[in-house]
């Protein structure tokens, strides 16, 4: 029984599934330099089910909305150290299948365009929210960094 927990962890947590998800964010986020240090928030915030009680994200809705909310941010910190490797896995398998473009000088990821990728569907949600993250984040990544409290990547 612990063999088929640890398998389906694997499954859930690999960059074939995880990958789409920053697609889905790069795509709808404006070109901003240093756009890629995002991305290490992303799985922290999206793979945590109290997450999904935000059901939109829209202009008006401030960071300060997902940072005060305790059962978000209740183990961020842990969560952001896990998924940080998976992440790095993520966009090099997203820039090797030519989804993801990265520009080293100015730290920035643009996406190529593309069509049909595989989503997984217990991963709705998810989706739909990465969709809309970008609209939190402020446009200074070092003050984002601070708001979750994030102090090395």
């Amino acid at each position: 029984m612990i063999e088929v927990i640890e398998n389906f962890e694997c499954l859930e947590s690999n960059i074939f599934t995880l990958t789409p998800l920053l697609v889905s964010f790069y795509k709808n986020m404006p070109l901003r330099k240093g756009n890629l240090l995002y991305a290490y928030l992303l799985f922290p915030l999206l793979l945590h089910p109290p997450f999904y009680t935000i059901k939109r994200i829209n202009s008006r809705t401030k960071l300060s909305r997902i940072i005060t909310d305790k059962d978000i941010m209740a183990g961020f910190q842990e969560r952001f150290n896990y998924y940080r490797m998976l992440t790095n896995e993520c966009i090099q398998y997203g820039i090797e299948s030519n989804w993801l473009k990265l520009n080293a000088s100015e730290c920035s990821i643009t996406v190529n365009q593309v069509y049909g990728i595989p989503k997984s569907n217990n991963l709705g949600k998810a989706f739909e929210l990465a969709s809309q993250l970008h609209k939190v984040f402020t446009k200074n990544i070092v003050n984002t960094y601070i708001g979750f409290g994030i102090k090395e990547l």
